[in-house]
């Protein structure tokens, strides 16, 4: 929960000085903000008919929150792909296979 709540706290005051117009640098950087969550045990939710589960799980929810309301650049590292239809989101996707994807962060050179 931790690293969901630091994730909201940076893009919420990131927000927040977008809003204002004070100095921001117009990103933010979330490290894996998704990785050690979750979800609720559905065994454990009682008492619940089914029109009131959630239909959404967290990590849609941010990804979702991060495309439709946030001003700034989001860059997400995460190990999950983010859910489909963020329209005007860039994915890209380390693979470290040379003819797929992108090999990792920083370039691949050829030795000589």
């Amino acid at each position: 929960m931790r690293a969901i709540l630091h994730g909201a706290f940076t893009t919420g005051l990131a927000q927040y000085c977008f809003d204002r117009n004070l100095e921001h640098p117009g990103f933010v950087i979330l490290d894996s903000p998704l990785i050690t969550y979750r979800g609720p045990d559905p065994e454990v939710i009682v008492g619940q008919e089914d029109d009131e589960l959630m239909t959404v799980t967290v990590g849609q929810a941010l990804f979702r929150h991060l495309n439709e309301h946030f001003d700034g650049q989001a860059i997400v590292i995460e190990n999950t792909d983010p859910p489909s239809g963020l329209d005007g989101a860039v994915t890209i996707k380390f693979t470290k296979v040379l003819d797929s994807g992108r090999y990792g962060f920083f370039p691949v050179h050829e030795r000589s």
